[in-house]
């Protein structure tokens, strides 16, 4: 498998779906998977990052998979060798036939395109990595749940600070420089996939204390999307139905 950038092949993506078609393949998560020919779409940017937009209508098998699922994939040949495949995947439904029996393909995992997945609010590697592949959790976005209680409790209860907490609202982050995990706000340690060489539990560490101590400093500007390089990020705002 060779990776290749999006606008690179561009033109041959648009003359693909212009000439034959390709194939917009999903699974929803009872294991459903279903494959059909695309003539239509549109190649975006947004964010800096590639967007390809595919729409389906409602009554197509593929679009009641979609409804149950996190993702799909476009898989563009780049030449004639699979268009009768091609032909045979618009021509008969998926709710009737299995396609990939006839047209003599092989659907692959979702891990096999390096699909990744940040959790949130608690470490979900174990939620995430259960149900869609080990690996798939590159760490999880936690609130310190546990000192977040311990702390306020014990400042509530033993030593009577009741009123330091009546009636306000508070933004909990940082409290320790020495150690990540008594932080309101953290990454798992144990569960995080580190990359030696390129971020590891030692830079995660030291990056905390420079954001206790000031030296970086982290905006809480949530209306400005902030920079990245090297990766492409989507923002999905709240998809919570």
């Amino acid at each position: 498998m060779k990776e290749v950038k999006l606008y690179d092949v561009a033109p041959d993506v648009l003359d693909r779906m212009a000439h034959g078609g390709v194939f917009f393949t999903v699974q929803d998560k009872s294991g459903r998977c279903n494959t059909m020919n695309i003539g239509w779409g549109s190649l975006s940017c947004y964010w800096n990052g590639p967007v390809f937009i595919a729409p389906i209508r409602h009554n197509r098998y593929t679009y009641e998979l979609l409804q149950n699922a996190d993702s799909f994939t476009v898989s563009v040949p780049l030449d004639d060798g699979m268009k009768e495949a091609l032909a045979l995947v618009g021509t008969c439904h998926g709710n009737e036939v299995d396609k990939y029996a006839l047209a003599h393909l092989t659907p692959l995992d979702a891990l096999s395109v390096n699909g990744k997945v940040i959790g949130v609010d608690t470490d979900q590697s174990a939620v995430i990595d259960g149900g869609y592949g080990e690996g798939m959790t590159v760490t999880s976005a936690m609130k310190g749940l546990a000192p977040t209680t311990i702390d306020t409790l014990t400042d509530v209860i033993v030593n009577g600070n009741w009123a330091n907490y009546a009636g306000k609202i508070e933004t909990l982050g940082l409290v320790s420089a020495d150690d990540p995990s008594a932080n309101y706000v953290q990454l798992p340690l144990e569960t995080t996939q580190w990359a030696d060489g390129k971020f590891t539990v030692e830079d995660y560490t030291a990056l905390v204390a420079d954001m206790f101590n000031g030296k970086v400093k982290v905006s809480n500007d949530i209306t400005v999307e902030p920079t990245v390089s090297n990766i492409a990020v989507n923002y999905l705002g709240n998809i919570k139905g």
